[in-house]
């Protein structure tokens, strides 16, 4: 199981922000997409940051009323960590506990090519650990 797998069962689409938008701005896109992270791309499409919804938290904090005029790059988490599609699934929940991160943009030679979030992966390992239950008590059963 790989991270392509999610990104087939998913699709590829990403939202994202310039990094000179406003945070209100990007905060009304993540509620109107209903989406917890907007990836920050650059004019050129470079992936330079990400906006998640615990950077809006701490910063609504101590802003709460700057929030309309705040710019994304202002907020926004630069070190990002990245996947690639033929990760697997267990590497990348790996990484994404081990970091405490929620959301990991996939790349494929340095170009975004999705977001795979944690629900993501906890969904499909989910998915493959009830099927392999499945046939644990279908072959179980077959010898009573």
């Amino acid at each position: 199981m790989t991270v392509q797998d999610i990104l087939d069962a998913k699709g590829n689409q990403v939202f994202a922000v310039d990094p000179e938008s406003t945070l209100h701005a990007a905060v009304s896109l993540m509620v109107d997409q209903n989406v917890g992270s907007l990836l920050v791309v650059d004019r050129e499409g470079a992936l330079v940051g990400i906006i998640t919804e615990r950077d809006v938290l701490r910063e609504s904090r101590d802003r709460f009323e700057q929030m309309r005029t705040t710019r994304v790059e202002e907020v926004m988490s630069r070190r990002l960590l990245t996947g690639t599609p033929e990760e697997s699934i267990e590497d990348v929940q790996r990484t994404m506990l081990e970091h405490r991160i929620r959301h990991l943009p996939v790349l494929v030679r340095g170009r975004l090519v999705g977001l795979v979030s944690i629900g993501d992966v906890n969904k499909i390992l989910l998915d493959v650990r009830e099927v392999e239950n499945h046939g644990l008590r279908e072959y179980i059963g077959g010898y009573h």
